[in-house]
């Protein structure tokens, strides 16, 4: 019963947060100016951003991959492709991102025949992974950005964010090394895998792979972002979008949003949107395009959903 609560709880909060953050995006820009954007978007881009967004998917099971074979479970790339693809569709139907992880804890116990305890080991080791990652990309990002004469407006932001993210990440990591306990089982499970997960990837070449295939998953979307961005007619160059995407990745994988939802939108906009001869509306029309990219990548896994029933339990 308290788990059937939380989850309603957070669907709720979830639900709120994408509703508060759509109203203040749309109240902010002009609904003209978002159609004038998306009227210059030709199917073709579309298209091609859509099979970029794809591909993202196919790094994101590699990533998941490697994690298995950390923890001494095999699967081939494609069933965990087929598995990505049918979260990504339901996640569609959850209103908080969370909510898909348990629906991949689900699925991979089924598929893999795992038991919900090292399903759930998984997912926290890709999501801690990720986070990782992220941060350590996005701190560098910042640097360069810098160096580069190319800050956003939003940068002091950003900085805070990647600061207050770091501090918790080496908390977490302290923690995990004294074995400490804060008795909430939440945290406490998730300081014990951080522990687990820290004696795995003291292999450096294992390491480096997921950090590879994170560069891969932001390289593709930052080109996924440039196409429709030229496509819209919007002055940004490929070195600006790559910059971006750390911090855009981070805040729409927080799992308290709808698949990125309101988040992304706020993080591209505060980004991109400061760009000179990109306006916050267009920056904005950019980042729903590229959320429909998504909608659209993940139709793949609404097919394979409908072709094995054994999922819809």
């Amino acid at each position: 019963m308290g788990a059937i609560l939380i989850r309603k709880w957070a669907a709720l909060v979830g639900s709120l947060l994408l509703l508060g953050a759509v109203y203040l995006f749309a109240r902010g820009t002009g609904a003209a100016s978002l159609v004038a954007v998306w009227q210059k978007i030709n199917g073709f881009d579309l298209f091609l951003a859509t099979l970029l967004v794809f591909v993202v998917q196919v790094a994101t099971a590699w990533r998941l991959q490697i994690i298995f074979l950390m923890v001494r479970v095999p699967a081939s790339l494609f069933s965990l492709l087929r598995v990505q693809l049918i979260v990504l569709f339901v996640a569609h139907g959850l209103p908080v991102s969370a909510l898909a992880d348990i629906a991949k804890v689900a699925m991979m116990s089924l598929r893999f025949g795992l038991r919900a305890r090292d399903s759930t080991r998984i997912v926290v080791y890709e999501r801690l992974i990720a986070a990782g990652g992220l941060v350590a990309l996005g701190i560098i990002a910042v640097f360069v950005s810098w160096l580069a004469g190319l800050l956003s407006g939003g940068w002091q932001i950003e900085a805070a964010v990647w600061l207050a993210s770091f501090i918790g990440l080496v908390g977490l990591v302290g923690l995990s090394q004294y074995k400490c306990t804060v008795r909430i089982a939440v945290v406490d499970g998730i300081v014990r895998e951080a522990n687990d997960l820290g004696r795995e990837l003291a292999d450096l070449s294992v390491a480096g792979l997921l950090l590879v295939s994170l560069v891969v998953q932001l390289g593709l979307s930052a080109l996924a972002f440039l196409v429709l961005s030229h496509s819209a007619g919007l002055p940004l160059t490929i070195w600006q979008l790559a910059l971006a995407m750390p911090f855009v990745t981070f805040v729409a994988s927080l799992p308290i949003f709808y698949l990125g939802w309101g988040g992304r939108e706020a993080a591209v906009v505060m980004t991109l949107g400061t760009v000179s001869g990109v306006s916050p509306a267009e920056a904005g029309a950019l980042s729903v395009a590229f959320g429909v990219c998504v909608l659209l990548a993940a139709m793949p896994g609404g097919l394979l959903w409908l072709l094995r029933p054994s999922l819809h339990r």
